[in-house]
């Protein structure tokens, strides 16, 4: 998360999500799985309905398939970013927290 913070793609939201993940604590809810699927349903019903091609949308099926897998699992009071462990779960890999305090960038 560091890498990324102090990068061109750090921004406040990386910061502000850089405690949930690298600690793996996710009860801190911003947005659920059951909202990124919907968003994500909705998007490509909409690309369908203009016939927008989404070919980069579509190479995401499996992550598409790892979000349903929690929504059907009840994962509705946990934060979307929860998703980390189902990935690295998929990759065979298994995430351990670091267990440190970090900045979320909305300190004054």
């Amino acid at each position: 998360m560091e890498s990324i913070n102090d990068s061109v793609l750090g921004s406040m939201y990386t910061k502000y999500k850089t405690p949930m993940l690298t600690n793996l604590t996710f009860d801190q809810v911003t947005f659920t799985p059951k909202l990124l699927l919907k968003d994500m349903d909705l998007g490509m019903a909409a690309a369908k309905a203009y016939g927008v091609a989404m070919p980069a949308a579509r190479q995401l099926s499996s992550w598409a398939t790892a979000v349903s897998r929690m929504v059907g699992r009840g994962y509705d009071d946990i934060d979307f970013a929860s998703l980390l462990i189902e990935t690295a779960k998929d990759a065979g890999l298994e995430l351990k927290p670091d267990n440190v305090k970090m900045s979320d960038g909305l300190e004054s």
